[in-house]
C-alpha cells in the first residue's frame, strides 16, 4: 500500500512539473504574441505619425499658398475696382446711362472677388492660428443701411423685392465690423 501511495505521489508530481511547464509554455507564447503585436502597434502609431506630420505640413503649404494666391489677386483687382469706379462717375456725369450700369456691374463683381481673396486670406490666417478680431462699437442703424444697400443690386438684379426695417431707438453693439459684414 505504501508503494501505491509513493507511485501516485510521484504520478502528481510528474503530473504537477507537465502542468507547470505546460503554464510556462503558453505563458512564453503569449508573451511572444504580445511583444509581436506591440511592436505592430508602434509601426501603426510610427506611420500614423508620419501621416500626420505629412498632412500638417501639406496643410500649412496650403494656407500659405491661399495667402499668397490672395495677395496676389487682391491687388490688380483694387486696381480694376478704382478704374471702374473712376469711369462709372465719369460715365454718369456724361449720362451715358448704359456704360454706367455696365461700369457698376465690373465694378460690383471686382468687388466680390477682392472681398473672396479678402477671406481667402482669413481664412489662411485662421488655419495658422492668426486671425485677428478688432472689437470696437458699431452703430447698428449705419450697419443697417449700409447692408441694404449692399443688397439691393442684388435683389434688383434677381428681380426679387426686398424690404426690411430697423425699429426705433436701436443703437448699436460692440463687435469685429469685418467679420460680422463677412457673415
Amino acid at each position: 500500500m505504501v508503494t501505491l501511495v509513493a507511485i501516485a505521489r510521484v504520478q502528481a508530481q510528474r503530473l504537477e512539473r507537465l502542468r507547470t511547464q505546460e503554464l510556462i509554455e503558453a505563458r512564453d507564447r503569449l508573451e511572444e504574441r504580445v511583444s509581436e503585436r506591440t511592436a505592430h502597434l508602434e509601426q501603426l502609431n510610427a506611420e500614423l505619425q508620419d501621416a500626420r506630420q505629412a498632412i500638417q505640413a501639406a496643410f500649412q503649404s496650403r494656407s500659405g499658398y491661399l495667402a499668397e494666391i490672395s495677395h496676389d489677386l487682391r491687388a490688380p483687382l483694387t486696381i480694376i475696382l478704382g478704374y471702374s469706379e473712376m469711369l462709372a462717375y465719369h460715365a454718369r456725369r456724361q449720362a451715358d446711362d448704359e456704360l454706367a450700369r455696365q461700369l457698376h456691374t465690373l465694378e460690383t463683381s471686382a468687388r466680390y472677388l477682392v472681398d473672396l481673396s479678402r477671406n481667402m486670406i482669413d481664412l489662411a490666417a485662421l488655419e495658422r492660428g492668426e486671425l485677428a478680431f478688432h472689437i470696437r462699437p458699431v452703430s447698428l442703424p449705419e450697419l443697417y443701411e449700409e447692408l441694404c444697400l449692399l443688397a439691393q443690386p442684388l435683389v434688383t438684379r434677381n428681380q426679387n423685392s426686398f424690404e426690411s426695417r430697423l425699429e426705433d431707438g436701436v443703437g448699436g453693439i460692440e463687435t469685429d465690423s469685418v467679420r460680422l459684414r463677412q457673415a
